[in-house]
């Protein structure tokens, strides 16, 4: 017979290895059983909140409001960049007109200041010239009543001749004073082009990136503002860049959601358009926290195809009908919101009052149609 030795190290080992393996087992299920109750937890929040809601997707449209070139242009400096926000009237960049610059230097147009200028130049000379004229006329007419005095002194003849004469001399004396304020007003008026020439910058050479460029004066440089409070999304024209008629010199978006133009676009399929009709207000998220009320403004503005990353694998239809909706007066969102094709989700209210949602049948759709109260909620003439 072998001879048996009982070993009580060996014992306490195994009896060790036995507990530390029932400890993990209960461990492993209570996770594993955790995580099936935090599933089915999601689960049933998902189905809840699926019969309770009706869920679409969309996204935000608004309009961008370029500042364009209302006539070719060198803009000459900028003074936002891209992000800065811009209260109404700020100044956005300054400009020259490019067609007042080429004309300054085309040798074979005169501008128009210079013409007047010349005008009222010769209508001046021509004015004075007559001045010694009549000067000289009359000089001869005051030496013919000298003598007219002498004749009457002898009584060679009466004062007939004598009344003539001083009427003549007061008329060319009356001629005399008009011609000099003739003068005096074209010099006046040529004083006045000339002010409007030395404006201009005429003869400065002022063409960019030219000897002696730069030199504008003030009545050159115009000044582009800001129509509202917005925040710059894109500055197109660097300093000193030709700009063209209708070109965008910047971009802006309107920190005002009116003045923005801003709505929500969502897609709407077939089955589930009685779903939002029958809704006076839907919830629009963005994101996972914000959630705005919004209402719907028109049905049926088109019929896209869905986008890619929305189609879903079971389901073939991908036409759906596009809604507008807009937020209601008194939301208030972050700026952020306002950006064009942002997306987002519309949540509505799957049993909600006015209409039967029993069914979604086309006969269901047509009493809804036929019911007077919902072609006064969805202005249907």
């Amino acid at each position: 017979m072998n001879n048996f030795q009982y070993n009580e190290a060996q014992t306490d080992d195994a009896i060790a290895l036995i507990k530390n393996q029932k400890h993990r087992l209960a461990k492993q299920q209570l996770i594993f059983a955790a995580i099936f109750v935090a599933v089915c937890i999601f689960l049933g929040i998902y189905v809840v909140s699926r019969s309770i809601y009706v869920y679409y997707d969309g996204y935000i449209r608004m309009n961008n409001n370029p500042v364009r070139a209302y006539e070719d242009m060198l803009v000459l400096h900028t003074y936002v960049n891209v992000g800065d926000s811009v209260a109404e009237g700020d100044t956005l960049f300054s400009y020259v007109l490019l067609p007042q610059l080429l004309t300054q230097n085309d040798v074979n147009v005169v501008p128009l200041p210079i013409q007047h200028s010349n005008d009222m130049k010769v209508q001046a000379a021509l004015a004075r010239q007559k001045i010694p004229v009549l000067q000289q006329q009359l000089a001869s007419l005051e030496k013919q009543l000298a003598s007219e005095k002498n004749d009457i002194y002898f009584g060679l003849t009466n004062n007939t001749a004598k009344n003539e004469l001083r009427a003549q001399i007061a008329d060319l004396k009356e001629q005399i004073r008009a011609q000099v304020k003739i003068v005096s007003i074209y010099e006046r008026a040529h004083g006045m082009f000339q002010a409007k020439l030395n404006g201009t910058g005429y003869g400065r050479n002022p063409m960019p990136f030219s000897p002696w460029s730069g030199n504008f004066t003030n009545s050159m440089v115009h000044y582009a503002v800001a129509p509202a409070a917005s925040f710059v999304i894109d500055v197109k024209s660097p300093d000193y860049s030709v700009m063209f008629k209708q070109e965008d010199v910047i971009d802006l978006r309107y920190l005002s959601i009116d003045q923005a133009n801003l709505s929500i676009m969502v897609y709407v399929p077939v089955d589930k358009v009685g779903e939002l009709l029958k809704n006076d207000s839907a919830q629009v998220i963005i994101g996972d926290e914000i959630v705005l009320q919004a209402h719907l403004t028109r049905m049926g503005l088109g019929v896209q195809e869905l986008p890619k990353n929305l189609v879903n694998n079971f389901n073939r239809n991908t036409k759906v009908l596009m809604a507008s909706m807009e937020f209601n007066k008194g939301e208030r969102a972050p700026r952020w919101i306002c950006n064009d094709q942002l997306p987002v989700r519309v949540r509505v209210v799957r049993w909600r009052n006015n209409v039967d949602s029993t069914s979604a049948t086309p006969a269901r759709l047509i009493r809804v149609s036929r019911d007077p109260e919902f072609f006064k909620r969805h202005h249907i003439r």
